[in-house]
């Protein structure tokens, strides 16, 4: 899995929280943190955020555990 957060999302502050959570239950995920970036998707995590799906389509597995 894959949680995109933006430093600056005023909309969605728990997702740092969320993601820890997500890590201490055992979920492999990749929590990846913008400071610049608001609620709204910019190119640059968009084309993260296409690249990593991108890898997963020609079966690059994804994280056998949290990353941060």
């Amino acid at each position: 899995m894959l949680l995109p957060h933006g430093g600056n999302d005023v909309l969605s502050n728990l997702n740092q929280t969320l993601a820890r959570e997500l890590c201490d239950k055992g979920v492999n995920m990749e929590f990846a943190y913008y400071p610049d970036q608001g609620h709204t998707i910019s190119d640059g995590p968009l084309d993260d955020a296409i690249a990593w799906m991108d890898a997963r389509r020609i079966g690059t597995p994804a994280a056998t555990s949290c990353v941060f």
